[in-house]
């Protein structure tokens, strides 16, 4: 799913092995970087865990918006899933804005957070 809503485009990531998934990952990024976003929100709702796959995709979306000066926003991320994140020291990679600016890209509560209770 590629999408845009009040200038932000989103990409849903799934979690699913490498191969065509990420081809598929770089085909939705690709057209939601075409409408020129102001920010790129990516969809985690359906990510379970953070595998290889999933670390490949946010770093290759990070890289893509960097070269375009577009910002990323992680949503709906479980709390499993934002702190393998945050311990890897991946969060502030993917998305350099969490925790120290006006909009974090992982809201500890908020509608765009799910907790999962730790699943």
């Amino acid at each position: 799913m590629a999408e845009q809503t009040g200038g932000d485009g989103i990409v849903a990531l799934h979690d699913v092995g490498p191969g065509s998934r990420f081809e598929e990952f770089e085909h939705r990024l690709d057209a939601a970087l075409a409408a020129r976003p102001r920010a790129l929100v990516l969809d985690m709702a359906a990510v379970d865990r953070v595998s290889s796959t999933t670390i490949a995709m946010l770093l290759w979306a990070r890289r893509r918006c960097a070269a375009h000066g577009i910002e990323i926003e992680l949503c709906r991320s479980s709390r499993r899933c934002h702190d393998t994140l945050e311990r890897a020291g991946l969060l502030h990679v993917v998305s350099p804005t969490a925790g120290g600016a006006a909009v974090p890209a992982f809201p500890t509560l908020g509608p765009r957070f799910t907790d999962d209770g730790g699943r």
